[in-house]
């Protein structure tokens, strides 16, 4: 297997962004909802056609952050790790309103649901949530 540039960077290792970009999708928006905690959002489209959505949880620090808690055990397999389990949270639908659809039904049942900012990305897609 190929390691992605940012293995290779000890003094930083990668950012979510640069995760997701590794994963080969394209991606279609990003939307963070906070400053130095929070959630980050990415509408990616893949080579079916088909349109997803990932939200990842960040923090500012290696006890609220599951990267950079991952990043300090200096070893790019618990990165890889985080890398698969992100992407298999990615939930497909095969077109932007049906994923849209599906997160207006995601209102109150998923943590990232109930944050305010997310909504109204969400509202500026399509989404009417229920």
């Amino acid at each position: 297997m190929l390691m992605p540039d940012w293995v290779l960077d000890k003094n930083f290792g990668p950012t979510h962004d640069d995760i997701v970009a590794s994963w080969g999708y394209n991606t279609l928006d990003t939307f963070k909802s906070e400053s130095y905690q929070g959630d980050k959002c990415y509408l990616l489209k893949d080579f079916q056609g088909r349109i997803g959505l990932v939200v990842i949880g960040y923090g500012s620090c290696s006890a609220c952050d599951e990267l950079e808690a991952a990043k300090a055990e200096d070893d790019w397999r618990s990165i890889e790790m985080l890398s698969i389990k992100y992407r298999h949270s990615i939930h497909w639908e095969n077109s932007k309103e049906e994923l849209m659809h599906w997160c207006g039904f995601r209102y109150g049942k998923d943590w990232w649901a109930h944050d305010e900012k997310i909504q109204k990305w969400l509202i500026g897609h399509g989404a009417q949530l229920f």
